[in-house]
């Protein structure tokens, strides 16, 4: 079963006590958990026996939550009579906040009192952030609370089913000692997609191929085992990151994070000091943009050009700025920081001819014209290889697209049919119970740091109804 890491590895300055040796732990299977006396078992519902723990490799419960904080659970004997819900192997993406996801767990329904944990509850919530190993949702009017960690977040499949996309990890509370911390408050929850690799390494279990499914960032990432190492689809420096947000369209800031989220480690941090200053004092629609952002952003914008170099061929700059027709002057501007300047001598002699000769653009139409492959097959044929009767030029290997949304990788195939480089994307598109006013519910979706899930052999990677209690005394 797949639980918190928290749930079976103590804090360093703890030391291991029963709670967190399996030989003391039980995997409860029902929807009552409460004891019906002091150490007496619950009315109803079972007990399976634990074997072993198996905590990420890489976890360290320090602070409020560690980055890593997931395990599995091995039990003794198999559970074959409750179906187990399958992973969410598809990687979330910025697009997916504001997605409901559905929580289960046994946690208290008074995070004041911390009271009424043992009843198995859900709620929903959506989806408010989205990291690389985790996500947020916010607590408002209720959510996950103490002794809900481990329990599982469920993601509609929009085919009326659920998959299992989160692990309740920890909490924060925004309304002070007056306010019940479960109702005003971030839940954070571990990414089941960003751990898939590590279920299927620990448990043996061979997932279906992800190749050309697009459940990865980018083609890449797709593993042997049918999970994703995203961390090869981060290749963009800061430079080409801030290429692709200026292309997103407006107040699109699911594909600006997505962009970010694509950007080297060292990038990252250097893209987002940037786009924060340019967004929040020269925001979207401001006259002379451009300068405004040189101005005030001056700084920040020289760090991120420096991090990266102009990697655009004369056909992707086309590309690029052809996007920008309907888009301010920094669309133009990130454009050109990504090509060198023979490139953008190069595409501007090829305008140059279509608008003195033909009275056109260098777009679609323009460089298909009769004209255009007339008077200007020189010109185009320097920047525009691909266009028909056009000679041929080496075609750039990379193009950063205003379509790089989903957390995609582009793949630059030329289409003859576009006359320029077509961009072809591959896409798909701390504690935590549920408040007083949550109906509990029976059946197929279960969880909690007191609990647990179902069969894959002897491995239990889902959940369902489930906690663990400690033989003698409850967690």
């Amino acid at each position: 079963m797949l639980t918190a890491g928290h749930c079976v590895k103590p804090p360093p300055d703890q030391p291991e006590a029963l709670f967190f040796n399996p030989d003391f732990i039980r995997f409860f299977i029902g929807n009552n958990a409460q004891e019906t006396g002091r150490h007496q078992p619950p009315a109803e519902g079972r007990d399976v026996k634990i074997e072993e723990f198996f905590p990420f490799p890489q976890y360290e419960p320090k602070g409020l939550v560690g980055r890593d904080d997931v395990a599995l659970v091995k039990l003794a004997t198999p559970v074959t009579d409750v179906d187990p819900m399958p992973l969410n192997l598809r990687s979330l993406t910025q697009y997916d906040v504001q997605a409901p996801i559905k929580y289960v767990g046994f946690g208290v329904d008074d995070g004041r009192r911390s009271t009424g944990s043992g009843i198995k509850r859900t709620i929903t919530r959506p989806v408010s952030f989205i990291t690389d190993f985790t996500y947020l949702a916010e607590n408002r009017d209720g959510g996950t609370c103490f002794g809900d960690s481990g329990g599982p977040g469920f993601l509609a499949d929009g085919q009326g089913g659920y998959s299992l996309a989160g692990v309740v990890s920890a909490g924060t509370s925004t309304g002070g000692y007056s306010v019940d911390p479960c109702e005003n408050g971030t839940g954070y929850y571990m990414r089941v997609d960003a751990f898939a690799w590590w279920i299927a390494e620990v448990t043996g279990i061979q997932f279906p191929s992800c190749e050309g499914t697009g459940q990865c960032y980018c083609e890449q990432a797709c593993r042997v085992d049918g999970t994703c190492d995203n961390s090869k689809c981060k290749t963009m420096s800061c430079l080409e990151g801030l290429s692709c947000i200026a292309l997103c369209e407006a107040g699109d800031n699911a594909c600006a994070n997505d962009c970010q989220l694509l950007s080297l480690p060292g990038a990252n941090s250097l893209l987002g000091g940037v786009w924060y200053c340019i967004d929040g004092r020269c925001p979207e629609g401001k006259a002379d943009r451009t300068t405004c952002i040189y101005e005030k952003c001056s700084d920040k914008m020289d760090k991120c050009t420096a991090n990266g170099e102009p990697t655009f061929d004369c056909n992707a700059l086309n590309v690029c700025l052809n996007r920008c027709v309907d888009a301010d002057d920094f669309c133009e501007e990130s454009c050109l920081l990504m090509a060198s300047d023979e490139v953008q001598a190069r595409r501007a002699s090829m305008v140059e001819c279509l608008s003195n000769n033909c009275q056109l653009i260098p777009d679609q139409a323009g460089v298909l014209s009769d004209c255009a492959k007339e008077k200007c097959a020189l010109q185009m044929g320097e920047c525009l290889p691909d266009v028909p009767d056009v000679p041929d030029e080496e075609p750039s290997e990379e193009v950063i697209s205003e379509d790089v949304t989903q957390d995609d990788v582009i793949d630059n195939e030329l289409d003859e049919n576009d006359a320029y480089a077509e961009v072809v994307v591959d896409s798909t598109a701390d504690n935590g119970s549920e408040v007083s006013d949550l109906e509990p519910i029976i059946d197929e979706l279960d969880g909690g740091c007191n609990a647990g899930s179902k069969p894959a052999p002897m491995f239990f990677v889902l959940f369902a109804g489930l906690l663990l209690v400690a033989l003698r005394k409850r967690a």
